[in-house]
């Protein structure tokens, strides 16, 4: 997951395999550079060594693409130039390091930004279709999938 990038930068990740001879599996979720959205690659990578995928096109965004491995791996999603809220003009650097797919929750807490007069900013990310979301108790969504699991 990343924020889309307000300007000519595009978003990104990166990878990095603790192991040698660690084999990668990327299916970007949109076309980035010579990698066409939907067509899995492979990368190998060894231990230590890191491995990036940056969307130049301006306001792109990569989240959703899927990146499975053979061994233990840490990927960050990152935005070179995001503006959150998206009307606030800050080009803020954002990165994140990306929890598995078997490890996301389900419920979260979370404590207002007092300086946020609209509110917080949140993104959320279904894995599969038709994931209810609910804000206090409340149904808000239901989401389609934005990534596509395969099974091992």
């Amino acid at each position: 997951m990343s924020y889309p990038n307000s300007y000519q930068n595009g978003t990104e990740f990166g990878v990095v395999a603790p192991y040698d001879n660690t084999t990668l599996t990327i299916t970007p979720s949109q076309t980035a550079g010579a990698r066409p959205a939907g067509i899995p690659y492979t990368v190998t990578l060894n231990q230590g060594q890191t491995y990036q995928l940056l969307d130049s096109a301006g306001g792109a965004d990569l989240t959703g693409t899927e990146v499975q491995s053979d061994k233990p791996i840490a990927v960050m999603g990152a935005s070179s130039c995001g503006n959150v809220p998206e009307y606030v003009s800050y080009c803020n650097y954002l990165i994140e390091e990306m929890v598995p797919v078997g490890l996301w929750g389900q419920v979260f807490g979370t404590v207002p930004l007092a300086d946020r007069l609209r509110g917080d900013t949140f993104r959320i990310l279904a894995s599969q279709d038709g994931t209810q979301v609910s804000i206090n108790g409340t149904p808000s969504a239901t989401l389609a999938a934005e990534i596509t699991l395969t099974p091992s």
